[in-house]
């Protein structure tokens, strides 16, 4: 990886193409995001800047090219998601911690949530009307007259689609400021485990997720409970990170991931349970430090 890293940095053609297409695929789209923080790190957040301009511009074309009606919405994705990463990729390089950087994702996320949730006014029916023109088109594509989400289904989801949505770009976000983290330290010598391994949210956000889920519990704001995913994506990737250092203080037997993530692999339900397991060791880990001497670790 360490040579594809090399390789794809040392040109801004290169740069600027492998930004624009993989953005385009599906799944991995957060690749993307990663080559701005790899381009960050190495030639600095100016030269990313402009490599991000130029492929919006390419990708606007490619869009164009394409038709479709959502060009405007892609193209607010990527510069969104693009300049937050150059923003990312700079205070991991500035500063040297992985876990400023990625306070500042979470933080930017809650923001955005509670600007668009206070943009859109309602969200319950914004929500519920655009699921309800999703499974519309979704029945049309198919060809049968059988709706693939109930009603019952869009009164379940619609109060908590904006903590969803939100939790998705926090988690593309941080994935891309993994990778491309990862590339660069790869191509610097320094140590990625030992900055991920020392991952910690800090007590604001932990009082703020504290604040979040009495709220949601008793029902007091609505919007508590969208805010709590999007914490809790961040406090999985915490737990990870004591999952990690464990793993290296322990000295476990190669190949111990795999018992780790092959839940992911089962289902919903051992998926979602693995996540909340996860959320829960980070938040408890952020009061009581399951990593003694964290800030030590190497």
């Amino acid at each position: 990886m360490a040579k594809f890293a090399a390789w794809v940095v040392a040109r801004r053609l290169r740069r600027v193409s492998c930004i624009t297409l993989v953005f385009l695929l599906p799944l991995v789209g957060f690749v993307s995001a990663a080559v701005v923080v790899l381009a960050t790190n190495v030639k600095g957040p100016r030269e990313a800047l402009i490599d991000c301009l130029l492929a919006l511009a390419a990708l606007s074309v490619l869009m164009l090219l394409a038709g479709g009606g959502i060009v405007t919405l892609e193209i607010t994705a990527a510069l969104v998601i693009w300049c937050t990463s150059v923003g990312l990729a700079f205070l991991v390089g500035h500063y040297g911690s992985l876990t400023l950087a990625m306070q500042a994702a979470v933080l930017l996320s809650v923001l955005g949530l509670l600007v668009f949730v206070g943009w859109i006014g309602d969200p319950m029916i914004f929500w519920r009307d655009l699921l309800e023109l999703f499974a519309e088109l979704s029945r049309q594509a198919a060809g049968t007259a059988i709706n693939p989400l109930s009603r019952e289904s869009f009164e379940q989801l619609a109060p908590i689609m904006a903590g969803i949505m939100a939790s998705a770009v926090l988690l593309a976000l941080v994935l891309a400021l993994l990778l491309g983290t990862w590339w660069g330290c790869g191509l610097r010598g320094s140590s990625f485990a030992a900055m991920f391994r020392n991952l910690h949210l800090g007590y604001v956000i932990g009082t703020f997720a504290t604040i979040a889920g009495i709220a949601a519990i008793l029902g007091l704001q609505p919007i508590a409970e969208n805010v709590l995913l999007v914490l809790g994506t961040g406090f999985a990737f915490q737990g990870l990170a004591v999952i990690y250092w464990w793993s290296g203080s322990k000295q476990w037997p190669k190949g111990w991931w795999v018992a780790l993530y092959f839940p992911l692999l089962l289902g919903p339900v051992a998926r979602i349970s693995e996540i909340v397991l996860l959320v829960a060791v980070g938040f408890i880990d952020n009061w009581y430090r399951l990593r003694p001497g964290r800030e030590d670790m190497v």
